[in-house]
């Protein structure tokens, strides 16, 4: 029976590991946070399909291959060193730009790869049609439309797997009888050279979405035997000491390009590419909803608003949590008093310790700590709002700035707002971050935020000793734990 090495390669939330149980019929966990699948290494499993058994490895869930995570790398490094005879990219077609970069790299890395259209049902509910046929086109590559918890394009992605490792394996026989009838034997290192450039497309190689000066350079790093990939990381890590031709050639794009880092040229140039892609092959755009959404987005994450729109969303929840809660406080606590003057009367003839025990200890007591129940409901329900909006996630990418200062990720800003709810779930969302310094500062800061168990103590004592402002002062508290955090992992 004929064996085919097989890679899933995705997103985090594509649907990739659904797939995974689907083809090997294990159970592996999924969830709806990144790094979930795989923190430390891959998963593996085998099945078989018609003639064929495919060892099935499910890499992490990534963004890109930039190495900047642990995830990131352990997929890198095994698909530029193990190189696996067939890539499968599941892609989520309800969220095809963020994918597509992704899927961009893997094409340059040379790996045969084949996109598996996910999530088409969400897609369609969202008004968002993908023409798989121009998307295959403008990539190179196939596309299959698949759904990852039924078996619906199963059958079709296998066997393209299967079209694409036959194509390959075809490819490469050519290139080697080519190599033994010209030098007249058999080299070894020639036919290795030729994996890097066989692509499931023949045109696949043309695709070209950077900038003439930026692909001319490409090219003549890829005459010398490199993939594209590899031409772009010689490119981008050639270090300032090295007074070598190709690290002339970055600074010269650098200097065309208004200063920009070698690394932010190409990703423009690459979501401008994957801009032109989704005009060309998807049918229809989203819905008036995700026009507004990316309207506001504009607004809320502009450079010089999106700080002062963070501080006054965070002032007015706290002036909604008085404002709303205090009325019900107040109620709530006249009704535990009228409790107590009810109780008082079968007590008066009793001793007079047992009459304040029961009346001021336990009704009062009870009375004024339930009282503020109110306060800490909205308090939640306002956290719950800005996190189901999406407004918390882009939070993180309007303090990465600040969150560099302190040689952190602006990723690590959601574990410390997590802590706004509970320690707890925030110190363990600390495991998706890039590497082990960031992890630990991250863990040692988050407690500097203001968690769900102070807010009743918080609430008492500004019931109790501030009268006016209540909302500005909770406020304050909030902001210095933020500040005390910022200074320090600024010390640290």
């Amino acid at each position: 029976m004929n064996k085919i090495i097989l890679a899933l390669a995705g997103n985090p939330n594509c649907g990739k590991t659904t797939l995974f149980n689907g083809l090997t019929g294990l159970r592996h966990h999924t969830g709806n946070w990144p790094g979930k699948t795989v923190s430390v290494d891959r998963e593996e499993g085998k099945f078989t399909y018609r003639d064929y058994t495919f060892d099935l490895i499910d890499l992490p869930g990534i963004y890109s291959l930039s190495s900047r995570t642990l995830e990131e790398e352990l997929a890198a490094d095994y698909l530029l060193h193990e190189k696996p005879e067939v890539v499968v990219n599941v892609v989520d077609a309800s969220h095809l730009e963020k994918n597509l970069f992704l899927t961009l790299q893997l094409i340059e890395i040379g790996v045969p790869v084949i996109v598996a259209l996910n999530m088409n049902r969400f897609a369609k509910k969202d008004g968002i049609f993908v023409d798989e046929a121009k998307l295959s086109e403008v990539l190179g590559v196939p596309v299959v439309k698949i759904e990852a918890v039924t078996k619906e394009g199963r059958d079709a992605l296998l066997d393209e797997v299967i079209r694409t490792h036959e194509h390959v394996n075809r490819k490469a026989a050519e290139v080697i009888h080519t190599h033994v009838h010209e030098d007249g034997h058999e080299n070894i290192d020639g036919s290795q050279d030729t994996r890097v450039h066989i692509q499931t497309h023949s045109h696949a190689e043309t695709i070209h979405y950077y900038a003439e000066d930026l692909e001319f350079h490409i090219a003549d790093l890829c005459a010398e035997g490199m993939s594209r990939w590899e031409a772009l990381q010689t490119l981008i890590h050639q270090t300032l000491d090295e007074d070598t031709h190709t690290f002339a050639t970055r600074r010269h794009l650098e200097s065309e390009y208004g200063g920009l880092s070698l690394t932010e040229i190409i990703s423009t140039q690459k979501y401008a590419y994957i801009e032109k892609v989704l005009n060309y092959a998807v049918a229809a755009k989203g819905p008036a909803r995700e026009r507004m959404t990316q309207a506001i987005d504009k607004i809320v994450m502009n450079r010089g608003l999106a700080i002062p729109i963070f501080l006054g969303v965070m002032f007015l929840m706290f002036q909604v949590v008085f404002l709303l809660g205090n009325p019900l406080k107040d109620l709530l606590s006249a009704c535990f008093t009228w409790l107590g003057d009810l109780a008082a009367t079968p007590l008066a003839a009793a001793p007079e310790w047992v009459n304040s025990l029961v009346v001021d200890g336990v009704i009062g007591g009870v009375g004024t700590v339930v009282s503020f129940i109110p306060n800490i409901i909205l308090m939640f329900l306002m956290i719950a709002i800005l996190e189901n909006s999406g407004y918390l996630s882009r939070v993180a990418v309007i303090m990465d700035a600040v969150m560099k200062k302190i040689g952190l990720h602006g990723k690590s800003f959601i574990p410390m707002i997590l802590g706004f709810g509970c320690s707890v779930p925030a110190v363990m969302a600390a495991r998706t971050l890039e590497n082990e310094r960031s992890k630990k500062l991250t863990m040692l800061l988050t407690p500097f935020m203001s968690c769900s168990a102070r807010l009743p103590v918080y609430t008492l004592f500004i019931g109790v000793f501030f009268t006016a402002n209540q909302g500005l002062i909770l406020f304050a508290v909030y902001l210095i734990g933020v500040l005390v955090a910022l200074l320090v992992g600024f010390i640290l």
